[in-house]
């Protein structure tokens, strides 16, 4: 009896884990960026916080058009990478260059044949999300 419940159980945990993987979405590719905080402060007197991060692209990988809520500044450390804020044309860098995306620019982001690093400064109102697809 025992034998027959706990079969019956795996059965049905596996009905319902197997269920709810195939509900989920296809990962974005937001999501293959590994992003690792390194630092985190209050900016005294504001209602912002500076996150100091590693940000990692995979090559290939495009992260499709979204914003910030506040400023992004970025030095690559490795690899290449692709900038294209919207109604402007695509820009590359090389490794040792800076970014700097203004508050709320729509914009998309890639790395190319390699994966790019790099070490990022976000500036950003407290509570808002990090970054927000485009419309």
């Amino acid at each position: 009896m025992f034998k027959r419940v706990m079969v019956a159980t795996a059965v049905l945990l596996t009905t319902a884990f197997a269920s709810a993987s195939a509900q989920q979405p296809a990962p974005s590719p937001q999501m293959a960026v590994k992003r690792t905080v390194l630092q985190k402060a209050d900016v005294p007197g504001s209602n912002y916080e500076v996150e100091y991060a590693l940000v990692e692209i995979p090559a290939n990988t495009k992260l499709g058009r979204h914003s910030h809520p506040g400023t992004v500044i970025g030095y690559l450390l490795e690899g290449d990478y692709i900038l294209a804020i919207d109604g402007q044309a695509p820009k590359s860098f090389k490794p040792g260059e800076t970014v700097r995306i203004e508050p709320n620019v729509v914009h998309d982001e890639w790395a190319g044949s390699g994966p790019a690093k790099f070490l990022s400064v976000f500036i950003i109102e407290k509570g808002k999300p990090l970054a927000t697809p485009a419309k």
